[in-house]
């Protein structure tokens, strides 16, 4: 793919094809089961690939916090 598609972020072009990947295995694993545990999944895939899309940029520590923040906003509900 040329390298103007992921100007946007700072993950390589496989680690998004990754991501994307597992993210639909997640969701259709999801909607076949509606286990607890795959939605901690994909809400912890879905934080992680925010986060590590910030992971080079002046946004990092934004990113990190906020996530920080709905894990403890999770964890309380």
């Amino acid at each position: 793919m040329p390298a103007e598609i992921d100007k946007w972020t700072y993950l390589p072009q496989p680690a998004l094809i990754a991501f994307a990947f597992s993210f639909i295995l997640i969701v259709v694993r999801l909607l076949m089961t509606a286990a607890p545990f795959v939605a901690g999944l994909l809400r912890a895939m879905n934080e992680s690939t925010i986060v590590l899309n910030f992971a080079g940029g002046p946004l990092a520590i934004d990113a990190f916090l906020t996530d920080a923040l709905a894990i403890i906003t999770a964890a309380v509900i």
